[in-house]
């Protein structure tokens, strides 16, 4: 499927560098597949779209902390 050359997950497995994923490429791509009948990408778009891509950055501050 052409969504998995923009899936971080994919491009990680087949241990790429230098190359970066679109999740929301990926995403809408997954979902014209799975609207086309296609079972596998429905899967792969739940996956997606349950798990981070490892460069996110979460930031966690105090309330009130400036």
């Amino acid at each position: 499927m052409m969504a998995e050359t923009y899936d971080w997950r994919m491009l990680r497995s087949i241990q790429t560098h230098g190359v970066r994923g679109d999740s929301k490429k990926a995403q809408e791509l997954y979902q014209l597949a799975a609207v086309a009948g296609i079972e596998k990408a429905r899967e792969q778009l739940e996956a997606l779209k349950s798990s981070s891509p490892p460069d996110a950055v979460v930031v966690w501050r105090r309330k009130g902390a400036t």
